[in-house]
């Protein structure tokens, strides 16, 4: 394969990588704003975070072209945090997307309406068996199953 076809494509990949750890990282940062108070800001700063990540590791190696050892340490190191930072906020963006799509499925929406009706329906159940503890106990009636019943507080 010829090596202009591997570099283009290599590029593509890396722009595209870039732009899409951009976008979740300023999601997520857009999130963490809106519980402060200042979604635009924080979504400004996770992309400018994101950028820079992109952007440091050039300066590692001009640095250490300049023979700024010290320097290019430290920019490595701050790269490499930068890339971590990053990472964490795509998995977390990724993860509330995730929990927000079950969430909002048809399935989990009925699934939780029937749980819903099912608690009503052993609250009535415990409130009928308690409004006829007096006639149960005249009668010498025994329910058995109803003490297998769970309770709920809300």
């Amino acid at each position: 394969m010829n090596n202009n076809i591997i570099k283009l494509i290599c590029i593509v990949l890396s722009v595209a990588t870039a732009c899409l750890s951009a976008t979740l990282t300023t999601k997520f940062m857009f999130s963490i704003g809106t519980d402060m108070g200042s979604p635009l800001l924080m979504a400004a700063l996770g992309l400018l975070l994101d950028l820079a990540k992109c952007a440091t590791p050039l300066f590692v190696l001009f640095l250490w072209s300049q023979k700024m050892r010290l320097t290019s340490i430290f920019a490595l190191v701050l790269s490499m945090t930068l890339s971590a930072v990053s990472f964490s906020a795509s998995v977390a963006a990724l993860e509330s997307g995730v929990v927000a799509n079950a969430q909002n499925s048809v399935s989990y929406q009925r699934i939780e309406s029937q749980i819903t009706d099912y608690r009503d329906q052993v609250i009535e159940l415990r409130q009928l068996l308690n409004a006829n503890k007096p006639l149960n106990r005249s009668l010498n009636l025994k329910i058995p199953y109803l003490k297998y019943l769970p309770t709920f507080s809300y």
